[in-house]
């Protein structure tokens, strides 16, 4: 990959300044595990804040989940496999019941929640078994 920059100078009096801009680089994802973790928390926490507005039936019918998943975020627990089970489990009983628009917001900050966690678990999983081979073939 061949970095570009483009240097740029302004006149200030007797003197100049000369500015270099870079173009923006994406992070690698391995690097952006914790941001991943915040993030899946951020979701979860934003999910669970839809709880008054739901219906009364629906929440009870949730009660169990939303117990665990307020647990869950209480410890800041978010990729481990508990975690990511009761997320699922959550998303799995809410797809058989009868929603409203909060259960909808609620749903769709739940899967954010599942997508950043998992791929945070994912990329955890994967520099484990590599580090594995590494050692196994050195």
């Amino acid at each position: 990959m061949t970095n570009t920059y483009f240097p740029t100078t302004f006149p200030v009096n007797n003197t100049h300044r000369v500015l270099l801009f870079s173009p923006d680089q994406k992070v690698p994802d391995y690097k952006r595990i914790p941001d991943l973790g915040a993030d899946a928390l951020a979701a979860l926490r934003a999910a669970l804040r839809l709880i008054p507005e739901m219906s009364p039936g629906l929440a009870r019918d949730l009660s169990d989940e939303i117990v665990a998943l307020q647990a869950r975020l209480d410890r800041r627990e978010s990729f481990n496999a508990e975690a990511l089970a009761e997320m699922n489990h959550c998303s799995d009983r809410l797809k058989h019941l009868e929603r409203d628009e909060a259960a909808d917001a609620f749903a769709g900050h739940l899967s954010d929640a599942l997508t950043h966690a998992t791929r945070a678990a994912d990329l955890i999983a994967a520099h484990r078994e590599f580090t594995q081979l590494r050692w196994h073939y050195t």
